[in-house]
């Protein structure tokens, strides 16, 4: 997380503040109008712009927060010892690019899944299987600026849809990855690429290294005139072979007549800030200022970085190993008020340490002395960090036993009662493990007597931590007595965007198959609140037969009430409620961020059918309205001629007509206005703020559909007889239809079967191993009616799909069953009310199993043939 994330922050708009602590609540009850909308929005982005202009800073000190139970909470805890249990990997080094960010989150999914499929790494470390819980940064870093290629086939109406780096003609493979890895970036962009099914994958599938191996070395001169600290008098980029070593180009560089000074004090810089271009950090004029100025008449600073290419295909953007179930965007613990001064917040230590003792690792972000290994320190050695041996007595950095980090306001006076102890930005983000509530603050350094108390984070950082060369002799180390650790003060003015995740281990959703159209990564999203009630809506289309059973959704408040409603749309409909109710529920959630919702029954949904998910947002008896705008550098249309190279990178939203919906009334059609209306309007009025404007996206509510290879429909009887009695014949029909694509010739016993009759006979209907992808066949079965159907009255006949004799009962089945009526005396034989009628087609579909997906269905049988 590079220094440029503070022009980030801005670029970015990464928002996270509470949007009624801003500007007023809008419009009274039933009055809400579109106009309305576009109007809140638009003076809120403004307000929000002001804020983040004057001091970037992120939450403000009213944002609403979660409600933490603390008396469970112990003094002191560490996921690396729950038990004598070690759920946290191996420290790891982001070197040689800008990625702590998505280290940081990575390291908290890590942790998470470990924690909960009870990996221990103290136990397995070293083996085949500590490798299914080392996760991709590389995979998260990439395709978090990497937009939706504009022929997207997954998601054709979102194509080029996300971050757009800006490039030469004549750009390589090498000057992209630097753009990209070294661009810096926020933790909770995890949420939105984790929740897209982008990630997580594994390491050992996309490794932390080139793609390819470099051909050639390219070389960023920096050349100061060094008259008054002087500035930048030329910059120039050359291109050497990648065998180039330092001194074949200090050699070259002299002989061009640039001057190195020997001055000890500047030759130690000199080294520190090479070491640095290896490590592709920015050297910049405020490095440079840091030489003396009479030694010299000019300075050569040099970034190397050309490390190979470090491109991802296109192909790897959906590898998924885990459904995120739950991204929490937890309170800071440091706020700023009004006047940008730093306030503490318990909730947001006591949300943490929540976190960490349910086994999950949060990830966070804070200002160090340097935002990556090999950053020059402060010549006046003015560091945050500090340095305590195992008696609590100050010591160097190579025999400290305790590293402990304190970010306080260099600039505030205490003596001066009109300064202000400020809220201070972030360089750097990280993984929090642990905590003790009774470190001694006195281990901190604190010039200016601000620190609140007692009281620390155990943090794992991503900057390796022992370093031996070949005879294994120790070169350096980095943290608690060379761990890779350190400890970081709950009363540190920095800290920022804490974010945990939770991850659906057992049951692994379908990712690429989500139903969606937010991909704009985002730092967090606005919020509005109304007076009125106000909906927000998705409306999608099936692309095969599909079922349904969870949605998701993201939140921007903590501790908020949400309903939800899901509707089958008529083929005419003009709005998300012109349709069928088939389900709504609500849930309240206690942290802001990202939520997979179980609907609690499964619908069954024919290919081309539109459904809408619908949702409300309460806090405190107003509605909120959550959506994401980012500040645009360039306009999407522009060529790329046009486009400045002084500037990083563009974004592209699309917000197409008939996709997002606002409205004020769930039973009326008439009351919903479509987003991509208020939207244009929205896009015009934010020039007003940028040259370019911003760009918005659609709301973020998600669903979950899963394909199913097989649609299995149990139809009508065929009644002849209105009286029957024992030894009538029914007669049943079972329409198959296999939609996969995939050929199961080979899979012996492949059966469809009726359990029928009081008895449960069981029925074979027919062998469906030699359906083929894309036909349907219809299957009828007759049943003899027994003395007991008819001293029972009634009974059922149920579809069910064997393997092997074996039937299966692994979700795949949705278990509606066909009710019969018998009847001794006058009258007719019926089919009982508990029937259902498809809500896809309101056709009297008496029984419907289907198969859930050619996966599991494979995974499955090879089990049984075990």
């Amino acid at each position: 997380m590079k220094k440029q994330i503070k022009t980030a922050a801005a670029a970015a708009l990464a928002v996270m503040l509470a949007a009624a602590n801003c500007v007023p609540a809008y419009a009274a009850k039933n009055s809400l109008t579109a106009d309305d909308i576009v109007k809140a929005i638009s003076a809120y982005d403004k307000k929000t712009d002001k804020i983040l202009r004057d001091n970037g800073l992120i939450q403000t000190s009213k944002k609403r927060m979660p409600v933490v139970d603390t008396s469970d909470l112990p003094s002191k805890f560490d996921l690396r010892d729950v038990d004598g249990k070690n759920f946290v990997s191996p420290v790891k080094l982001q070197n040689p690019w800008g990625t702590c960010w998505s280290f940081g989150a990575t390291a908290a999914a890590e942790t998470s899944i470990a924690y909960e499929l009870g990996h221990d790494y103290n136990k397995e470390t070293g083996s085949d299987e500590d490798a299914m819980y080392n996760l991709s940064e590389k995979h998260l870093a990439w395709f978090s600026y990497t937009a939706l290629p504009e022929d997207s086939e997954e998601y054709p109406s979102q194509s080029g849809e996300g971050y757009h780096f800006v490039f030469n003609d004549d750009a390589n493979p090498d000057l992209i990855s630097k753009k990209i890895y070294d661009h810096g970036g926020y933790m909770n962009y995890a949420t939105a690429i984790y929740s897209s099914g982008m990630g997580p994958t594994l390491e050992e599938i996309v490794p932390y290294k080139q793609t390819v191996d470099r051909e050639y070395t390219v070389i960023t001169l920096y050349v100061y005139e060094m008259e008054r600290y002087g500035d930048v008098s030329c910059t120039k980029t050359e291109y050497y072979p990648s065998e180039t070593t330092i001194e074949e180009l200090r050699k070259e560089w002299t002989e061009k007549g640039y001057e190195e000074d020997t001055d000890p004090r500047s030759a130690e810089l000199i080294y520190s800030l090479v070491s640095q271009g290896i490590n592709h950090v920015d050297v910049d004029k405020e490095s440079a200022d840091q030489l003396p100025d009479d030694v010299m008449k000019h300075f050569i600073a040099f970034e190397e970085y050309s490390t190979g290419d470090w491109t991802l295909d296109e192909d790897d953007r959906f590898l998924s190993l885990y459904t995120l179930s739950d991204g929490n965007m937890l309170p800071n613990p440091a706020l700023v008020g009004k006047n940008g001064e730093y306030i503490f917040n318990q909730t947001g230590v006591d949300a943490i340490k929540s976190e960490l003792v349910n086994g999950r690792a949060v990830s966070i972000a804070f200002q160090a002395d340097q935002s990556q290994p090999g950053e020059t320190l402060e010549a006046n050695n003015e560091t945050f960090m500090r340095f305590i041996d195992k008696d609590g007595n100050p010591t160097s950095d190579q025999l400290a036993e305790y590293w402990t980090h304190y970010t306080y306001d260099k600039e505030y006076d205490p003596t001066d009662k009109n300064s202000v102890n400020k809220k201070i930005d972030i360089n750097h983000a990280v993984c929090i493990v642990g905590y003790d509530d009774d470190f001694p603050k006195e281990y901190f350094n604190d010039p200016k007597g601000t620190i609140g108390g007692n009281g620390a984070f155990l943090v794992k950082n991503s900057w390796g931590a022992k370093e031996e060369d070949k005879d294994g002799s120790v070169i350096s180390t980095w943290g608690n007595a060379g761990s890779g650790y350190f400890w970081l003060s709950y009363y540190d003015q920095s800290l920022d965007i804490p974010e945990s995740f939770d991850f659906d281990t057992e049951e692994t959703l379908e990712q690429h198959n989500i139903d969606m159209y937010d991909f704009l990564p985002n730092g967090g999203l606005n919020s509005m609140s109304f007076d009125n009630d106000l909906y927000m809506a998705n409306v999608f289309t099936t692309q095969n037969n599909c079922s349904v059973r969870y949605i998701g959704l993201e939140t921007a408040d903590a501790n908020i009430d949400v309903d939800y409603s899901v509707y089958m749309l008529n083929d005419d409909a003009v709005s998300p409620v012109d349709g069928e109710l088939i389900a709504e529920a609500s849930e309240h959630f206690n942290y802001a961020g990202y939520h997979v919702v179980d609907i609690g029954k499964t619908w069954y949904l024919p290919k081309d059918v539109k459904y809408s998910i619908i949702v409300k947002a309460d806090a405190d008896g107003k509605s909120d309205l959550f959506y994401t705008s980012v500040f645009n550098d360039f306009d999407y249309d522009q060529s790329p001629s046009e486009k400045d190279d002084s500037y990083d990178f563009y974004v592209n939203g699309i917000v197409n007509p008939g996709e997002s919906f606002v409205g004020t009334d769930l039973s009326d059609p008439g009351a919903w206005t479509d987003w991509s209306e208020i939207v244009t309007e929205l896009s015009e009025r934010s020039l007003k703020l940028s040259e370019h404007g911003l760009a918005y996206d659609n709301f973020p509510i998600r669903s979950y559909p899963q394909t199913e290879p097989f649609t299995i429909i149990h139809l009508d009887t065929d009644f002849e007889k209105e009286i029957y009695h024992a030894g009538d014949i029914l007669k049943g029909i079972v329409m198959v239809e296999n939609n996969s694509g995939f050929d199961f010739t080979g899979f012996d016993d492949f059966d469809i079967n009726v359990t029928v009759g009081t008895g449960e006979e069981t029925i074979k209907i027919a062998d469906i191993s030699s359906l083929k992808p894309g036909k349907k066949e219809y299957y009828t079965y007759e049943y003899t009616v027994t003395e007991e159907d008819v001293a029972a009255g009634e009974f059922t006949s149920r579809v069910n799909v064997k393997f092997n004799g074996e039937e299966i009962d692994y979700g795949a089945l949705f278990e509606e069953t066909l009710t019969l009526t018998v009847k001794t005396g006058s009258g007719s034989s019926s089919v009982d009310a508990a029937t259902e009628k498809n809500p896809a087609t309101g056709n009297e579909i008496y029984s419907v199993a289907i198969l859930a997906g050619a996966a599991a269905a494979i995974a499955f049988a090879s089990r049984k043939r075990r």
